[in-house]
């Protein structure tokens, strides 16, 4: 189930590929830019633009998790962060910071329980 605020249409799954690519490549400077893309797409709650505002930008990533969400961070010795996001399907992402890698491994997660997109003829 693809989480989206009420009345709102979900992402499509180019859209949440793009972003986790975004996501990966970003560095650690750029996780509010991410996070305010992040947000366009997935319509969270009020809560989620304090925390931003307030410069928690892990705890803004985690509110984009819908509640049934299973998720892991780590961060190893050498720097690198990596998160793991568990909805109908599971994604694993490292990136420059632990909110981008819990964008990254949601928009993945998010984009592999969506069907394949159709192609026209």
């Amino acid at each position: 189930m693809i989480f989206v605020a009420p009345g709102a249409m979900p992402p499509d799954r180019a859209a949440l590929a793009a972003l986790a690519r975004s996501a990966l490549v970003a560095e650690a400077g750029d996780g509010e830019a991410i996070l305010l893309h992040a947000a366009a797409l997935l319509k969270p709650g009020a809560h989620f633009g304090r925390l931003l505002a307030s410069g928690a930008l892990e705890s803004a990533a985690l509110a984009l998790l819908p509640g049934e969400a299973g998720y892991m961070l780590s961060r190893g010795a050498n720097g690198c962060h990596v998160a793991s996001v568990a909805l109908a399907s599971e994604s694993t992402a490292e990136a420059a910071s632990a909110a981008l890698a819990l964008v990254a491994a949601l928009a993945g997660a998010l984009a592999a329980a969506l069907p394949p997109a159709r192609r026209l003829h």
